[in-house]
């Protein structure tokens, strides 16, 4: 390969010429490089007045060329496999898998009066799984992340948020557990409040139901129990908590 620093092409070249500048090849100016014939609104783009980086509607980005893989994995192209943008998880064998580090910010604009939804059509058995860390011998408890719902309301001053949120809390390693519902208003609670939980465990004459009361001010988780037969008329029960 020569050692020249610059090389003066076409402006519209061949895979095989691209191959051939490929070692000590400058894009200079508003020039580009186009891989689709004469029509420069099409290829890969560099420069001038398109983006950095330009791909047209049939062309994709195939990630993982020469790898054993199912069919499309690792494709990222424009509405080629749906009417939006397609990115295509990986795996030799299905289901593909793509995986998002850090936060990740979904933003409705326009269109549905959705801005996430999950097709089934795919996918495994599990719809949505919110996963904890994995137990260790040293941490034997993991509770689940927050599933959090949020409402805004305008104070006089400003907007606060209020959550509502669902996680699982591990009690126990029998395993024990509460499926938890809890409050959390910006700016008034500490702290997350739970309100209602639904238990793993019952025991004899309980039921699977924790309410949070308030008794003088003091908030307090209690187990709902069943009462004695016919204690809420013939063929009933009444439900309870301790005083």
């Amino acid at each position: 390969m020569s050692s020249r620093e610059n090389y003066t092409v076409p402006p519209i070249i061949t895979p095989a010429d691209w191959n051939r500048f490929a070692s000590r090849f400058r894009v200079r100016g508003t020039g580009g490089i186009f891989f689709t014939g004469t029509d420069t609104t099409k290829g890969v783009v560099v420069g001038g007045a398109q983006p950095g980086f330009g791909i047209s509607s049939e062309n994709m980005i195939d990630l993982g060329v020469g790898q054993t893989r199912n069919d499309e994995s690792g494709k990222i192209a424009y509405a080629v496999f749906s009417a939006g943008l397609d990115i295509v998880g990986v795996a030799v064998t299905p289901p593909r898998l793509i995986t998002l580090w850090d936060s990740v910010v979904i933003s409705g604009y326009g269109g549905p009066s959705y801005a996430l939804r999950i097709n089934n059509s795919r996918s495994p058995n599990n719809d949505i799984l919110f996963q904890g860390q994995a137990a260790t011998n040293t941490a034997t408890l993991r509770d689940s992340p927050f599933f959090v719902f949020r409402g805004a309301w305008w104070d006089g001053a400003q907007s606060r948020d209020l959550d509502y949120m669902v996680k699982i809390v591990m009690t126990g390693t029998g395993p024990t557990a509460r499926l938890t519902f809890a409050r959390f208003i910006n700016g008034s609670d500490p702290s997350p409040v739970e309100l209602v939980a639904i238990a793993s465990n019952i025991g004899s004459e309980e039921t699977a139901l924790l309410l949070t009361r308030n008794i003088g001010g003091t908030l307090s988780v209690v187990r709902v129990l069943l009462g004695p037969p016919d204690s809420g008329g013939t063929g009933f029960r009444v439900l309870r908590v301790v005083n």
